[in-house]
């Protein structure tokens, strides 16, 4: 255990040969500070900074109550990430707040789309790239919540949630490194996409019909005067773009 002097209280943490980074150490310090704090903030090894307060902390109070004292994970991602929205898959960087994303519940392992609590825009010094040859290729912070199924045969394994430097550290520490797989199908609370009958088209069309040029732009062919008319009268928005229509 190590004691570092904070504001009004000590803090005690058991942190040896663990890292404390030095935004959750900031918080630390932010509830030294609090007037009610009772002796001292103990730290548990897993300390990271977390959305409001420290996760990992036990915070004693003398003659108050804080609901909800101790943080929860911030899973922060890079701005390129792609993440599936209604309409599709949108970047971070170009995604509406506020608007709906598809969100796993670990408890039920389904998934539905539902509006996030919150979106913190910051910069973040470090990132994990987690990458593998079956497609999964992510940028996450060191407290982006991963969850895995170790070994083989999903069906026959719990799964496992960490946060991503754990397990970093869980893979690094493996002479063959990681052995098992990341979900990326769900069962899902509601019937399909909620998606216009118009964009529904559209998304026809392109599956069927259409074939990416560049970046952003693809090219449908089609030479059925039927197909032709359906086309036209599909929404062009955004930065579809139907040249050979």
């Amino acid at each position: 255990m190590k004691v570092f002097e904070g504001h009004r209280v000590p803090i005690k943490a058991w942190v040896d040969g663990v890292e404390f980074e030095d935004a959750a150490r900031a918080q630390v310090m932010n509830l030294t500070a609090l007037p009610f704090i009772h002796k001292h903030v103990a730290l548990m090894p897993d300390v990271h900074m977390g959305f409001g307060s420290t996760v990992g902390s036990v915070i004693a109070t003398d003659g108050a109550i804080i609901p909800a004292a101790v943080g929860v994970d911030i899973g922060c991602l890079d701005r390129d990430t792609e993440i599936l929205t209604p309409l599709g898959w949108v970047k971070i960087v170009d995604w509406t707040p506020g608007s709906p994303i598809l969100q796993f519940d670990p408890d039920g392992e389904t998934a539905e789309f539902s509006e996030p609590l919150a979106f913190i825009k910051k910069p973040t010094a470090t990132f994990y790239h987690l990458k593998h040859g079956k497609g999964l290729d992510q940028m996450v912070c060191p407290n982006h919540k991963v969850l895995f199924y170790e070994g083989y045969g999903r069906d026959t394994r719990p799964y496992s949630i960490h946060i991503a430097k754990s397990f970093v550290r869980h893979h690094r520490g493996l002479r063959k490194g990681f052995a098992g797989g990341f979900a990326a199908t769900y069962q899902g609370y509601q019937g399909g996409v909620d998606i216009s009958p118009e964009i529904a088209r559209v998304h026809v069309m392109v599956s069927a019909d259409g074939s990416l040029r560049e970046r952003g732009v693809c090219e449908v062919h089609v030479s059925k005067s039927r197909k032709v008319e359906r086309g036209k009268e599909a929404p062009h928005r955004g930065r579809h773009r139907f040249p050979h229509l």
